[in-house]
C-alpha cells in the first residue's frame, strides 16, 4: 500500500494485478490443507530467499526481514507473510516491470508462473509451516557479469561523496544529485560499472548521468550553493543517462573487447532516490552511496564501443482526466548509420517516464521481417526503473533498414495524481519537461558499434562528448581509415562510418 498512498492513488481501483490479489487474500478465511499443499519449508522458503531475501533483509531496502527465524513461526506465520504473498500475487513483488512475453532479459528477478502459482495456493491454504528437515537451499543464480567482475579484481574508480548526506524526512522522496570529484583528463574506456548502496534500507534507485565538460561549471556551482553534500534535483538533468539501477540489480560488466567511451572533461554526476517514508529525522542515517567503476588498461581499445541510442517523444500531450493517453512514435535508424550494409547488435534497453506513466514499449521493424519487441512494461513503476540487458545470444540486430516504435500511456485521472504537501494535485494538461511533475516518454536501445563508428556519429554515442578521435589516416585515403579491419570496399576518413560502418 505505501506506493498508493505516495502516489495518492488509494481512493482509485486497484489495477487488475492488486484485484486478482485481493481475491486470494478473500480464500485465506477457507482455506484447507492437504498432503500436496505447498509449505513454507519445502516450496515457499527457497523461492523467497533466492529472489526477494537481497532486498528484505537487516539493513536492505525492504520494508520488512523475511530471513527464516525459527521463533518468529513458533506461533503460526508471521506477520509478513500474508503482506509478501499479496504483493507476489500482484505482480509488485519481486519489483520486475518487462513483460516475459517481449524479449529475454538477463538477470530477470521474475518468479516463474510456477513460483507464483506456489505462492498463492500456500496463501491460500493459510501459510502452512511445514517440517524444517524438508527445506533445502537454493541454488545459487548464475550471473556472466558478476564472473566477469570478480576476475577483473578491484574497481579502478570509487565514487561517492566525500562526506554523508542524510535525507530530510519532510519530503519522503528525496533526490539528491552528487557531482562526483573526479576529473576525465583524457578520453577513457570503462568496461564495468556498480552501485554500492551505503545505507541499503533507504537507497530506493540510482541515475548515474554524465555532463560534457561545458556544463562542469554549473554543476559545481549548483554544488556549492548548496550546505549539504550535493544538491536536490527533483527533476531529470538534460544529460546523458549511464546507468540506472534499483535495489536487486546486478552492475553492467561487459564483455571482453566491449567498452563505454568517457570523454575528456566529462563530469558524472549520481541522482540518488532516497525513500525515508515512515521514519523520524533521528532514525534517518548519513549515506554514501559510490559508484564503482572498472576501466581498460591505458593504452588498450576495445574492439566494440557501446552506443546509447536516445529515442525520446517531446510532442507528448497528455490531456488533464484522461485515464489512458497513449501516445506513439517512430525513429528511423538510417540517419544514424547511413546507407551502408551495416547489422549492429542491441545489447540491452531502458524505458523512462514519471509518475503518470502507466506503460511503455519499444518496438523494431527491419524491411522483410516482422516487428520484434525490445521492451515492454505494460505497469510502470516509477520507482522500480533501471537498465536492462539482453543474453548474448539473444542480442537484437539493427541497421539502417531499422525502424523503431515506442508507445507510452499515461494515466493523467483525478485518481492518479501525485500528492505534494499531503494535498492531492488537480489533473492538468501534461506535456514533455524535466520536472517530476512534468512527463517524458523516453527509451534508450544500448547498441555496439565499432570505436571508429563511434567517432564519426559524434555526441550521440559517446558518455559526455563525441566518441574517440578518429583513427590515424589522411583525406582520401583508402584503406585501413576505420582501423577495425572489416571493410573490405573503399574507404576513406570522410566517409568512413558510410563506408565501413
Amino acid at each position: 500500500m505505501r506506493e498508493w498512498i505516495v502516489r495518492g492513488v488509494a481512493a482509485g481501483s486497484p489495477s487488475p494485478r492488486r484485484a486478482a490479489a485481493l481475491a486470494i487474500a478473500a480464500s485465506f478465511a477457507s482455506a484447507c490443507t492437504t498432503d500436496s499443499t505447498p509449505t513454507y519449508q519445502a516450496d515457499v522458503r527457497p523461492i523467497f530467499e533466492q529472489r526477494c531475501q537481497s532486498c528484505h533483509q537487516p539493513g536492505g531496502i525492504g520494508t520488512f526481514d523475511i530471513t527464516y527465524d525459527a521463533a518468529a513461526w513458533a506461533d503460526g506465520p508471521p506477520a509478513w507473510a500474508q503482506q509478501a504473498a499479496l504483493s507476489v500475487a500482484a505482480g509488485e513483488m519481486p519489483p520486475w516491470m518487462p513483460s516475459q512475453d517481449c524479449h529475454a532479459i538477463q538477470d530477470s528477478r521474475a518468479l516463474t508462473t510456477e513460483q507464483r502459482d506456489t505462492v498463492a495456493a500456500w496463501a491460500a491454504a493459510n501459510f502452512p509451516a511445514g517440517d524444517e528437515s524438508d527445506y533445502v537451499s537454493p541454488a545459487p543464480i548464475e550471473h556472466p557479469m558478476l564472473d566477469r567482475r570478480d576476475a577483473w579484481g578491484d574497481p579502478d574508480l570509487v565514487l561517492a561523496s566525500p562526506d554523508p548526506y542524510t535525507p530530510v524526512v519532510s519530503r519522503p522522496d528525496d533526490y539528491r544529485c552528487i557531482v562526483v570529484d573526479h576529473d576525465f583528463t583524457e578520453g577513457t574506456w570503462i568496461r564495468g560499472l556498480e552501485v554500492a548502496p551505503e545505507e541499503a534500507e533507504i537507497v530506493h534507485h540510482l541515475i548515474l548521468y554524465a555532463f560534457d565538460a561545458s556544463e562542469a561549471a554549473s554543476l559545481t556551482q549548483l554544488d556549492a550553493a548548496d550546505p549539504e553534500p550535493g544538491y536536490a534535483c527533483p527533476g531529470n538533468p538534460t544529460a546523458t543517462t549511464v546507468l540506472a539501477w534499483a535495489p536487486g540489480q546486478v552492475g553492467e560488466f561487459l564483455p571482453e573487447g566491449i567498452g563505454r567511451y568517457v570523454d575528456a572533461g566529462t563530469k558524472l554526476v549520481m541522482q540518488i532516490h532516497y525513500n525515508t517514508l515512515g521514519r523520524t529525522q533521528d532514525e534517518v542515517p548519513g549515506d554514501r552511496t559510490a559508484t564503482r567503476i572498472w576501466l581498460y588498461p591505458a593504452g588498450e581499445t576495445p574492439t566494440q564501443a557501446v552506443l546509447q541510442i536516445p529515442f525520446p517523444n517531446m510532442d507528448i500531450r497528455i490531456p488533464a482526466g484522461e485515464p489512458n493517453a497513449a501516445q506513439e512514435n517512430t525513429l528511423n535508424l538510417q540517419p544514424l548509420f547511413g546507407n551502408a550494409p551495416i547489422e549492429v547488435p542491441i545489447i540491452g534497453v531502458m524505458g523512462h517516464m514519471h509518475q503518470l506513466g502507466r506503460a511503455i514499449s519499444l518496438d523494431m521493424q527491419r524491411t522483410g521481417q516482422d516487428e520484434a519487441c525490445l521492451l515492454d512494461i505494460p505497469e510502470w513503476n516509477f520507482s522500480w526503473q533501471q537498465s536492462y540487458f539482453f543474453p548474448e545470444d539473444q542480442w537484437a540486430q539493427v541497421g539502417s533498414d531499422t525502424t523503431l516504435r515506442m508507445t507510452c500511456r499515461f494515466d493523467n485521472s483525478a485518481a492518479n495524481q501525485p500528492v505534494v504537501n499531503g494535498e492531492q494535485l488537480t489533473p492538468r494538461d501534461v506535456t514533455w519537461g524535466e520536472g517530476t511533475l512534468d512527463e517524458m516518454c523516453l527509451t534508450y536501445a544500448v547498441a555496439l558499434v565499432s570505436p571508429a563508428l563511434l567517432s564519426a556519429i559524434g555526441d550521440i554515442g559517446a558518455v559526455g562528448g563525441g566518441g574517440p578521435a578518429a583513427a590515424d589516416c589522411e583525406p582520401g585515403q583508402t584503406s585501413g581509415c576505420c582501423g577495425d579491419g572489416v571493410c573490405d570496399g573503399p574507404e576513406t576518413v570522410d566517409n568512413c562510418a558510410a563506408d565501413c560502418g
